[in-house]
C-alpha cells in the first residue's frame, strides 16, 4: 500500500521513522503518494512557513515532487530548525531542557540522561557534524522511540535567550545547567582543543578546523611535538578569545548577544533555572537523578595544569571571566546558604532578598577574590611519570605580567649525589637513585631560603604499594614544625608545596617532616626478602622561587 503523503510537519516524522539507512530517503518517498501536493504544501509542512513570493508557488514545467520533497528534507533550512519543529510537531511530550555549557559536565550527564529518557540533541541543527543518512537516521529514531516516552531531554550547546524565542517554555518543563570555576573551564577549555588536535591533526572535524586556524597552524598540528611546545600551544589556546571563550556561562545561560551576569542571572531567576556546580554534580546526580556514580565522561587531557594556569595567568584570566565569575560565586554562594546539590532561580531570589542581586554579586566576588589571591599553602600532586615530566616543564609563553619561575637548586637522591647529606632520620642506606624513608617519620633539613620571596619545593618519590593489599601511601608533610598538607600516593609522584612565607623570611633552614603512617614491611606483603619498614622512596628535589613580574614604569 502506498504511504500517504505527510500533510502536517508532524506527519513529516512519523513518515522518516520509516526511513532505512540501507535502502535510503530516494526508497521511502518512492512509496508515498505525493498526489495533490505542490510547492506550497512542501514549504508549510516541511519549512513551517508559507510562501510569500507568486513564482515559489506556481510548479515549473517538469517539476518533480518527489524531487521536492527529498531537496527540502535535505535542506539546511529543514536541519536548522528541527529542535523548533520536534517540539512542536509533539507538544504533549514535557521538556527537560538542559543548557550545556561546555566542559561543565555535560557530556557525562547527556550521557547518563540519553539512556533514560528520549533526547533531542542540539548538535542536529549543525550540518557539518552530521551526514545527510546520519540526520535522516536519527531523527527517525526519535520519530519511532515516542511512544516509549512522555519527556524529552532536549540539550546541547544553546543559549537559553535563543531557546526561549524558538521554542517557548510552558508550565511542567524543567531548564537546568550545571556551571564551573570560571578560570578551571577555561584551562579545559584550552586542553581539550588542543587534546582534540592531539586526536584529529589534520583537521577533518569542524572544531579542529576552527582551532588551527585560530592558531595559525592552517597545515596541521606538527608531529611529535615535545612537552613543552604542547603546553606552550594549550597557553596560546588559553589566551585566545575564540578558542578558550570567557564567560560561557553567562553567554549560555542568556545570549550571545548579553554576556553580562545581570542578564544570565535575570533569565535565570525569571524562568526559574535550576544551576548546580561541578563541584556539587555527582550529589545532584545522586539526589535529582537517582544516579550513584558515574564516570566522567569527555574528561579534556591534562596538558596545562589548573594550578599552572593559575599561577602564571591568574590576573588575565580573571578579567577576562568578571562576568562569569559574579555568577560562579553567587550560585555558589546560595548552594551553600541552602546545602543543596543544586539551586532554582526562585530560591536563589529569597537567599538574597532584600538586598539587590547586582550589588551583592559584586561585593560577594570582591570579598572571595580576597580569599582566592591569598592562594592554598596545601599539598600539590601530579601522579604518573608522563603528566609529572611534562608538569616540571614551565611554559615558555607568557602573559603580560606573569611571574617567573627560576630555579635556585637541585638534588637527587641515589647513593653518591649530593641531595643525601640533607636527608637527617628516618632513611634507609641510599641505592642507586633513591633512598627509602624507614619508620613512619623522616626528615629533610635544607639550607635558608636565600632571601624574601614565594619558595616552591618541589619532591619526586614514589610509595611503597602492593596492589589489593596496599594500593597507595598516606604522606603528611610540615615544615618547621608548621603541617603543610597530606596526600595519598600510588605511583611516581611530585609533591610541591609553597614554604610558609614567615618560615621563608625566617633566615632559618628548613626541616621538612615526612611522615607515612601505612609503612610498612615488604616481607609479609609480598614476600620481598625485606624487612625495613618501608613509606616513600624520595628521588630527587627541585627548590624554586616563583618571581613576580617587573612593574612597568
Amino acid at each position: 500500500m502506498p504511504l500517504p503523503a505527510p500533510r502536517t510537519t508532524r506527519e513529516v516524522f512519523h513518515l522518516l521513522a520509516q526511513f532505512d539507512r540501507d535502502a535510503g530517503l530516494d526508497d521511502l518517498l518512492s512509496r508515498v503518494d505525493f498526489t495533490g501536493i505542490g510547492p506550497a504544501e512542501i514549504s508549510q509542512v516541511v519549512m513551517g512557513r508559507p510562501l510569500r513570493d507568486r513564482r515559489q508557488g506556481i510548479a515549473p514545467g517538469g517539476y518533480d515532487v518527489r524531487t521536492a520533497f527529498k531537496q527540502a528534507i535535505l535542506s539546511e533550512e529543514f536541519r536548522t530548525r528541527i529542535l523548533p519543529a520536534f517540539l512542536q510537531s509533539f507538544p504533549e511530550l514535557t521538556r527537560d531542557v538542559f543548557i550545556h555549557v561546555p566542559k561543565c559536565a555535560g557530556t557525562d550527564l547527556t550521557m547518563n540522561l540519553g539512556r533514560r529518557q528520549m533526547p533531542l540533541p542540539s548538535v542536529m541543527e549543525s550540518p557539518g557534524w552530521l551526514s545527510d543518512d546520519e540526520f535522516l537516521s536519527v531523527l527517525g529514531g526519535l520519530a519511532r522511540a515516542l511512544v516509549f516516552h512522555k519527556r524529552i531531554f532536549v540539550y546541547g550547546h544553546m543559549e537559553f535567550g535563543t531557546y526561549l524565542d524558538r521554542c517557548g517554555l510552558r508550565p511542567g518543563d524543567k531548564v537546568f545547567s550545571i556551571i564551573r570555576d570560571p578560570i578551571a573551564l577555561m584551562v579545559s577549555q584550552a586542553n581539550y582543543a588542543i587534546g582534540r588536535l592531539r586526536q584529529d591533526p589534520n583537521g577533518r572535524d569542524p572544531d579542529t578546523v576552527v582551532t588551527l586556524n585560530h592558531l595559525g597552524l592552517a597545515g596541521g598540528l606538527p608531529a611529535n611535538m615535545s612537552d613543552r611546545d604542547l603546553k606552550d600551544l594549550v597557553v596560546q589556546a588559553l589566551l585566545h578569545p575564540a578558542v578558550a571563550f570567557a564567560n560561557q556561562a553567562c553567554r549560555h545561560l542568556s545570549s550571545s548577544k548579553a554576556l553580562s551576569f545581570e542578564a544570565a542571572i535575570d533569565m535565570i531567576i525569571a524562568n526559574d533555572v535550576e544551576v548546580t556546580t561541578t563541584e556539587r554534580y555527582n550529589r545532584w546526580l545522586r539526589e535529582r537523578w537517582g544516579i550513584p556514580h558515574s564516570a566522567r565522561h569527555n574528561r579534556s587531557e591534562q596538558l596545562l595544569t589548573l594550578h599552572e594556569a593559575r599561577r602564571f595567568y591568574a590576573a588575565a584570566m580573571f578579567e577576562a571571566t568578571g562576568e562569569d565569575q559574579k555568577l560562579y560565586d553567587l550560585i555558589t554562594w546560595g548552594l551553600e546558604k541552602a546545602d543543596s546539590a543544586a539551586i532554582t532561580g526562585q530560591q536563589l531570589a529569597k537567599l538574597i532578598l532584600p538586598r539587590d542581586v547586582v550589588a551583592f554579586s559584586s561585593e560577594l566576588t570582591g570579598e572571595r577574590q580576597q580569599a582566592r589571591e591569598k592562594g592554598t599553602r596545601g599539598l600539590f600532586v601530579v601522579e604518573e611519570p608522563p603528566l609529572v615530566n611534562r608538569y616540571l616543564v614551565t611554559p615558555a609563553l607568557l602573559a603580560p605580567g606573569s611571574p617567573v619561575l627560576e630555579e635556585v637548586y637541585a638534588a637527587s637522591f641515589g647513593a653518591g649525589a649530593t641531595g643525601v647529606e640533607y636527608l637527617k632520620t628516618g632513611w634507609s642506606t641510599s641505592e642507586r637513585n633513591f633512598t627509602w624513608s624507614i619508620g613512619s617519620e623522616s626528615t629533610v633539613e635544607l639550607p635558608p631560603c636565600p632571601e624574601d620571596g614565594t619558595y616552591l619545593v618541589q619532591l619526586l618519590m614514589r610509595a611503597f604499594v602492593v596492589p589489593t593489599i596496599l594500593p597507595s601511601q598516606r604522606v603528611e608533610i610540615g615544615v618547621n614544625g608548621q603541617a603543610i598538607g597530606a596526600c595519598d600516593i600510588k605511583t611516581l609522584a611530585m609533591v610541591e608545596f609553597e614554604v610558609p612565607p614567615a618560615i621563608a623570611a625566617s633566615g632559618k633552614p628548613l626541616a621538612l617532616t615526612i611522615t607515612v603512617p601505612g609503612a610498612a614491611r615488604p616481607r609479609p606483603l609480598n614476600g620481598a626478602d625485606d624487612d625495613r619498614v618501608l613509606g616513600i622512596c624520595l628521588e630527587r628535589m627541585l627548590f624554586r622561587r616563583l618571581r613576580a613580574a617587573e612593574r612597568s614604569e
